[in-house]
């Protein structure tokens, strides 16, 4: 009888898994060479040797640019703020602006290693979701950096 009864409550509680799926979008590899094409041009404008990244969503560099007389720093520093822009989904220039205000925040860096919080990387949305990062590096100054990421969302993603 107890056999037959936890064989009646197993059969009765068992749970049925369905499948889950979750559409998402993707920044198509041409139009992550545009971009680095012309975040290059927007900085070359202003004689700034810059160096640009593109990453998808999880981080992973799907285009790369670099003025010949950009430094090694400069490339670095591209991929990381690209990565941090689609990471952490805000730009760069936020979390650089907010550490600034609250000091004791300046941990944040240490959730990654390819975290870098400096201005000149943001996140390129798409309907509202984040699927790609930008991260410019090389210019004198973060602002500019941010300038010429901006410059090239804006003529590539805004036709």
């Amino acid at each position: 009888m107890k056999k037959f009864l936890t064989a009646a409550l197993l059969s009765t509680a068992s749970i049925t898994a369905t499948a889950e799926t979750v559409a998402s979008h993707a920044l198509s590899v041409n139009t992550a060479l545009e971009l680095v094409k012309e975040g290059l041009a927007a900085c070359a404008k202003d004689n700034y040797h810059v160096s640009v990244a593109i990453v998808d969503h999880s981080g992973n560099l799907k285009a790369f640019g670099r003025h010949n007389k950009s430094g090694p720093h400069a490339a670095e520093g591209a991929k990381r703020k690209a990565f941090s822009a689609a990471s952490m989904e805000e730009s760069t220039e936020f979390f650089f602006k907010l550490i600034q205000k609250n000091p004791e925040l300046q941990g944040l860096h240490a959730l990654h290693d390819n975290i870098l919080i400096l201005p000149g990387g943001l996140p390129i949305k798409y309907k509202g979701e984040v699927i790609a990062g930008i991260g410019v590096s090389g210019a004198p100054g973060g602002d500019l950096d941010t300038a010429c990421a901006e410059a090239a969302i804006s003529k590539v993603l805004n036709k």
